[in-house]
């Protein structure tokens, strides 16, 4: 027995996307520095503390940090009609200070899903860091999320 299909089409696959980042590694906090990490989000906050922790940051909160790290969320008008978040990065030196960017990162596209803020968040941490350049590379977030660990473990 056969079987003909006369219309086969494989299934389309869905285009993956990356964020556009900006940033540079200007001014940065030194490695084992205590940062107070500030964000309304909840996911940005926790995607941040543990980004700063792998790379050799202590977190802490309240009065005696180093410096502040603000995440921030800002709704902008996708390339392609829709709405996507755009998570920047901050530092204030000390905190309370006027502060500066250090990294952002959006998705060109109206997407959604529920670790869009984790991954925007690695994006525009690891591109403040130098890690990858700015623009939009075809680099998984994931890998963001971790880049540079192996560099920052052999600076302790």
């Amino acid at each position: 027995m056969s079987l003909v299909c006369l219309s086969c089409e494989p299934h389309p696959h869905h285009p993956r996307h990356f964020p556009i980042t900006s940033g540079r590694p200007t001014d940065l906090p030194p490695h084992g520095a205590t940062l107070h990490v500030i964000a309304v989000e909840g996911e940005v906050k926790r995607s941040t503390v543990a980004w700063l922790e792998h790379h050799g940051y202590r977190v802490m909160q309240g009065i005696g940090a180093d410096a502040a790290i603000l995440g921030e969320v800002v709704d902008q008008s996708a390339i392609w009609a829709g709405v996507t978040p755009e998570v920047i990065i901050r530092l204030q030196r000390p905190p309370g200070a006027p502060s500066v960017i250090l990294g952002r990162a959006m998705m060109p596209i109206a997407t959604g899903g529920e670790r869009m803020l984790h991954e925007l968040t690695c994006q525009a941490l690891a591109t403040a860091w130098g890690y990858p350049p700015s623009g939009q590379l075809d680099i998984p977030s994931e890998q963001m999320c971790t880049a540079g660990m192996a560099e920052d473990a052999a600076l302790r």
